[in-house]
């Protein structure tokens, strides 16, 4: 695939940087490898449409990428990779919580989002806690900025990340998901879920290749969870 990053689109505010490239690829304006910056976004949002907090100070992407339709589930484990070696260029050692929030000492640092526009063809987004002010924020959350001096402003940031990307994507699967599993957070562990209307205990034994989490009751695509210290369910 081309560079990411070959062809980039900043704005100074966006609804979500997800819909705009979505609606300019679209429209026939962009290929794969063209990003979608925004110093805030009025509506920025993650899985399952929960709302992301996106005030000016954080870094915010999207980008375009083609991708088999039937490996589709490879491209978080390459973007989560992506992110922990950014972070420990910077002297952050991070974790991975399944399957792409990216977390510190137990507070949440960035998730990716990723969507599928037609088949073969994603787009994939990025938000990061960088310098942005969380004080609305009702869960536990967590700055960059307030675990490293290395980066002095979102730019730097920003470019040193899609650095990040676009070598992590030149890597073999295999490598990229060994390097997942090794940063996962609470894996093996026991997790609090939603099953049905049942919350039970059960014990989380790996992330298959797959994209699934194993456990002693079986295989899952998604769960509910709740954490041990007692943190709603999500």
């Amino acid at each position: 695939m081309p560079r990411v990053g070959n062809r980039l689109y900043y704005f100074d505010r966006l609804v979500s940087t997800q819909d705009w490239i979505k609606e300019a690829f679209l429209n026939g304006w962009l290929s794969s490898g063209d990003v979608c910056v925004a110093r805030r976004q009025d509506a920025g949002r993650g899985r399952f449409s929960r709302s992301w907090d996106s005030k000016e100070g954080g870094i915010y992407l999207s980008f375009l990428i083609d991708w088999k339709e039937e490996m589709a589930h490879q491209i978080g484990f390459y973007l989560a990779v992506a992110i922990i070696d950014f972070l420990k260029e910077i002297e952050i050692d991070a974790q991975i919580k399944w399957p792409n929030d990216i977390f510190y000492a137990g507070a949440k640092l960035g998730g990716i989002l990723i969507e599928s526009i037609q088949p073969g063809i994603y787009a994939c987004g990025i938000g990061l806690n960088l310098f942005n002010d969380l004080s609305s924020l009702e869960r536990s959350a967590i700055r960059i900025g307030d675990l490293t001096d290395m980066l002095s402003n979102t730019y730097e940031g920003f470019f040193l990340l899609l650095d990040w990307i676009d070598r992590t994507l030149a890597r073999g699967f295999l490598e990229v998901f060994s390097m997942y599993r090794k940063r996962l957070w609470g894996v093996p562990g026991h997790w609090r879920c939603r099953i049905g209307d049942e919350v039970r205990e059960l014990k989380v034994i790996e992330v298959l290749e797959t994209g699934r989490i194993k456990s002693d009751i079986g295989d899952f695509n998604y769960l509910e969870v709740e954490e041990i210290d007692g943190t709603p369910i999500r």
